[in-house]
């Protein structure tokens, strides 16, 4: 076996332990991850493509100190870098986002530098072509798009690429086209007129391909406060690139906008927080009625999300009564028994592993124990699936539900890749780059 369990066992790094048979259960599942790896490489050529690579290489980086071997690490790393530069040449990942994205290969390549630091001339390439892409998007899309299409958010709009690049201010370059992406979402901010009625900046026209997995019409458009496709990913974006020392006309006051739209549309279910998902302009402003009831508990559409992305807005902003207020609510959902989160898959996205990152993002802020005695009781469900229970699980999920199969063994969000990453991140109290991708921190 190329990956060593019982370094895992005797790793001084890892600060918390997951209960013994939960830890066992994690072990095995990363040994036989990491055999069907080696086994797919064994192949000639691998069998994995371009998207698969970049997820392996995240892995990869994550599980380095636990190889036997330095060589095989390197083998396994330059043939998943092999794959991924086919990919990026043949034009796999053209788009600028964060997830399929330039961004997200620039966020797994840049962590991939940092153990291995002579790969520093290929995130350097990839900057490139991200800043390249970026700046062509912003330069050719119509101001009308830009304004009225759900091009903000963080899985395929401009907070995730925003995300990696606040974390170069000595590149000039890099600074510059975050200040433009900054200016674009302040001018997004303002408040605009549809349909005769005032509406937040925020609101967007879903496009033909959203708007067939939406299961209402949305004839006047829509406004999505969750985080993965919504309202808080600028909303924890633009307070990082403030306390980064971006400084825009207009920036305070987009941050302190959202921060009062989160702060007036919350309700409660038996005194658990909770916000809209998406909703229409017609419930917006009154005219229709929001089902105000609880759901799912989880990073992406939900008060896990978005408390968090309010905590962070808070903490950037200095301000300690929004802080106040997120780490009581928190609180209090971190102390819900599992059943009431609502969850049905152990992935980051809706999902037990998401769920455990994100509140433990929030520990790591406020070493409040009871949010981390919740992150690793999270974990520890997510550890029960070993791979072949993993795909029989999600499958029936994907059947019963009539969509399309979607299980992937390496992929991060919806996969296992990010089960396996999330809880060695929660044990290490150390996240990953995938959880800076996500906005968790």
């Amino acid at each position: 076996m190329i990956i060593n369990l019982d370094k895992m066992r005797c790793d001084g790094n890892i600060k918390v332990r997951l209960k013994d048979e939960y830890f066992e259960m994690f072990l095995q599942n990363v040994g036989e991850y990491f055999s069907k790896l080696e086994n797919a490489f064994s192949k000639t050529p691998p069998r994995i493509n371009p998207m698969e690579a970049l997820n392996i290489i995240s892995m990869l980086s994550g599980f380095k100190d636990y190889f036997d071997s330095e060589h095989e690490w390197e083998r396994l790393t330059l043939e998943s870098l092999g794959v991924l530069r086919k990919g990026i040449s043949g034009g796999f990942f053209g788009k600028f986002s964060a997830f399929s994205g330039m961004a997200h290969v620039a966020f797994v390549a840049h962590n991939l530098s940092l153990k291995a630091p002579n790969i520093r001339p290929f995130v350097d390439g990839i900057n490139k072509i991200l800043v390249d892409n970026l700046s062509k998007y912003l330069h050719t899309t119509s101001e009308e798009d830009l304004m009225n299409r759900g091009s903000y958010e963080v899985i395929s709009g401009l907070s995730g690429p925003l995300r990696y690049l606040i974390d170069f201010p000595e590149n000039n370059e890099m600074i510059e086209l975050a200040e433009k992406i900054v200016d674009s979402l302040i001018r997004r901010s303002e408040g605009k007129v549809i349909a005769g009625h005032n509406v937040t900046g925020w609101h967007y026209y879903p496009t033909k391909a959203e708007a067939s997995f939406i299961p209402f019409d949305t004839p006047n458009g829509v406004v999505n406060y969750g985080i993965s496709h919504g309202m808080a990913s600028p909303l924890a974006i633009l307070p990082m690139a403030y306390k980064n020392g971006i400084r825009r006309k207009g920036l305070e006051d987009a941050i302190n906008g959202l921060i009062s739209e989160y702060m007036e549309t919350y309700y409660y279910v038996n005194d658990i927080i909770y916000w809209p998902g998406m909703i229409t302009l017609e419930q917006r402003v009154g005219l229709k009625e929001i089902n105000k009831e609880a759901v799912q508990m989880s990073w992406c559409y939900s008060s896990i999300g978005n408390l968090r992305a309010l905590y962070l807005a808070g903490d950037s902003m200095d301000n300690d009564r929004i802080k106040q207020f997120v780490t009581s609510e928190y609180t209090k959902v971190a102390m819900m028994d599992i059943p009431n989160f609502l969850l049905k898959q152990p992935i980051v996205c809706h999902g037990h592993a998401g769920t455990a990152a994100v509140i433990h993002s929030m520990y790591l802020d406020t070493k409040i124990p009871e949010l981390l005695q919740k992150a690793l009781e999270m974990a520890e469900i997510s550890t029960q699936f070993n791979i072949g229970h993993f795909f029989e699980h999600q499958n029936q999920i994907h059947k019963s539900n009539n969509t399309p199969l979607r299980t992937y063994l390496h992929e991060y969000l919806e996969g296992y890749t990010g089960i396996l990453q999330s809880i060695l991140s929660i044990m290490k109290g150390e996240p990953n780059e995938n959880e800076k991708r996500l906005l968790i921190f």
